[in-house]
């Protein structure tokens, strides 16, 4: 099989499909894969988790024994009670999403690959082909000498350039990601590919906070490039929170404030700052998580009086149930053991009191969770690859 796939004679068949159809189709292909070699100011994260917030269906899978290195990504496993209860290994899979207006798109996610990138790029030729995919995009991030009082911005590449899409003139060279070598690959074979790269601050990267506002930038620019609609309040409201964090920071730290009025200074002194793209698109505005809550609020209180107060009282209602729990969602899948990143201090202190009420028994799961988070941020694969910086 791998002979024939040298010589060109079939494409070597790399997904095992489940829950589609022969006549299944999408206009879009989106490609986000997680590395945190590349991903500056996790912003792929992001990204990931608010598409993850769509209704989705796992259409197909690739074989995670041919494509990782288990050393360099090790699979996490969950101890209970005297066993190993599950494992949790690297996964990349491919979803049917729903997007805010109803239209479907594929989506490519989960953990980069270390091997076999040709041959996973082939496959996805092949799903573009089956799934009759008219155009791709995809998304990555890198560090940057811009300060992140300015509007967030992103660099933008094509294999077929588009009217009325700001290119910068100009030559770059710098390592490449699985969806840089797909790029290429599918530019030689006349697939349409665009790739959204989001210039984050490069103290952001440093010091480990997310960098919120250029993911929501590249939601938006999404759909500038007529791409899926992704939802944005979720993402909105933890932008807003990450300013306040950064505003924070830069009060404890006067060298940091220096450091961000001089690149002010050189951002506005620069025409050529003005050639990376930017989005002011305004998107459909779904009610964020903790809108919902609100709203669910408000509406016990107005029935407070009513002849089902003592029934209220006594036992609260799935409304609200539901809705705290989908508000604690978002910055679960973002600051989470799913991604293996940093907390936020406002979270830690979150769950720290949740820890304080809670049971003997979630206070374990809680430190096994805390321990497997930091297993998990613990990539060999980092240590043995350099670091970079634009």
């Amino acid at each position: 099989m791998i002979a024939q796939e040298r010589k060109g004679l079939e494409p070597l068949s790399m997904i095992q499909y489940e829950n589609t159809r022969n006549d299944l189709s999408a206009k879009y292909l989106i490609i986000n894969t997680l590395d945190s070699l590349t991903a500056a100011g996790q912003v792929t994260q992001a990204l990931d988790a608010t598409i993850s917030d769509l209704d989705s269906v796992k259409i197909g899978t690739f074989p995670a024994d041919e494509l990782f290195d288990f050393r360099a990504q090790r699979p996490i496993v969950n101890y209970r009670d005297g066993k190993l209860e599950s494992l949790v290994q690297p996964e990349l899979r491919l979803s049917l999403v729903t997007d805010i207006e109803g239209e479907n798109f594929l989506y490519l996610s989960g953990q980069e690959p270390d091997y076999r990138w040709e041959s996973v790029s082939r496959a996805l030729l092949d799903v573009i082909n089956r799934f009759k995919i008219a155009d791709v995009i995809s998304f990555s991030a890198m560090p940057a000498t811009i300060p992140h009082t300015r509007p967030a911005d992103m660099l933008l590449r094509s294999t077929q350039l588009r009217e009325n899409v700001k290119y910068v003139p100009g030559k770059a060279v710098h390592p490449g990601s699985l969806s840089d070598y797909f790029e290429f690959y599918a530019g030689k074979h006349g697939v349409s590919v665009t790739n959204v790269r989001v210039r984050v601050p490069f103290y952001l990267v440093q010091i480990g906070e997310p960098f919120l506002s250029g993911a929501l930038a590249a939601v938006r620019m999404t759909a500038d490039l007529g791409g899926p609609k992704l939802p944005v309040g979720d993402l909105e409201q933890f932008a807003e929170r990450a300013l306040v964090t950064y505003g924070e920071l830069i009060e404890q730290n006067p060298d940091l404030n220096d450091l961000i009025t001089m690149l002010e200074r050189e951002y506005d002194a620069n025409p050529s700052e003005q050639a990376f793209a930017t989005s002011d698109t305004e998107l459909m505005q779904v009610p964020s998580m903790e809108e919902i809550g609100r709203a669910a609020e408000k509406f016990l209180a107005v029935h407070a009086q009513s002849q089902l107060a003592d029934v209220i009282e006594e036992q609260p209602s799935q409304q609200q149930i539901s809705s705290e729990q989908s508000k604690r969602s978002f910055a679960g899948k973002l600051f989470g053991f799913d991604f293996g990143v940093r907390a936020s201090r406002q979270s830690q202190q979150e769950q720290a009191a949740k820890d304080d009420s809670g049971s003997r028994e979630i206070e374990s799961e809680g430190r096994q969770d805390s321990a497997s988070g930091t297993a998990a941020g613990e990539n060999p694969r980092n240590k043995r690859r350099g670091k970079h910086h634009w």
